[in-house]
């Protein structure tokens, strides 16, 4: 479990293909980084599998890579790191797992003041998961929904805003980010549970209206028989 709070930016220092998986070798200055231990990178739980000279080793399956941005990765990429949060730590973000479910793409970047406003588009079937002022992890950080779009149900895509400040963009990845770049997305896990419940209880409510409408038909059939 995280918070989407990133305490460090790390550089790709290796990227090596094993098979459709990827070996990613990432430079940090975590103190006392254990193998077997959980990290945030761009916002994605993976395991440190090895560890050596201010740099910790990730094994990245083809699964992860399938469903995140990682996989375009180089050597020298900049990315951002959290390592799990500690039961008694402050909770600063919000509750982030470390699993991604889609990768956006950002499509505008407007300067307001001293911050930025970054819309991201995403696959629209995500977008009950979105909601002004809710959270959202973006390359792993924690942020605050400020607007976003009304989709029609046939777009492919739904967008989103959020609001960097000047500490964000100075302390993590987005601070360079680009138009066209693509990055890791997590909703809420809130909203997704809440979804996910609101969905299981239309469910059974549709079944008990059919049974109750098949009751009716079966006993009005045995009244006219």
């Amino acid at each position: 479990m995280f918070t989407g709070i990133i305490t460090q930016v790390g550089v790709a220092r290796s990227v090596a293909v094993r098979g459709e998986a990827r070996i990613l070798t990432v430079s940090c200055d975590f103190k006392d980084i254990g193998v077997g231990e959980s990290i945030a990178v761009e916002g994605c739980c993976l395991t440190v599998t090895a560890v050596d000279d201010h740099a910790c080793e990730f094994f990245i399956s083809a699964e992860t890579l399938g469903v995140s941005a990682l996989g375009r990765l180089a050597v020298g990429s900049r990315v951002n790191l959290e390592r799990a949060l500690l039961i008694g730590d402050r909770l600063g973000g919000h509750f982030v797992t470390g699993h991604i479910d889609a990768v956006g793409r950002i499509t505008a970047i407007l300067p307001e003041a001293e911050s930025r406003r970054v819309r991201v588009s995403y696959p629209h079937r995500f977008s009950p998961f979105v909601m002004d002022r809710g959270s959202v992890t973006i390359a792993g950080v924690s942020l605050t929904v400020v607007d976003f779009g009304e989709a029609p149900s046939e777009s492919p895509l739904a967008t989103l805003e959020v609001n960097l400040i000047p500490a964000t963009l100075a302390a993590t990845t987005l601070g360079s980010a680009k138009v066209g770049a693509e990055v890791n997305i997590e909703f809420d896990l809130l909203a997704k549970y809440f979804a996910r419940s609101q969905e299981a209880n239309d469910s059974q409510i549709v079944s008990r209206n059919r049974l109750e409408l098949e009751t009716r038909a079966s006993v009005h059939d045995a009244r006219h028989a």
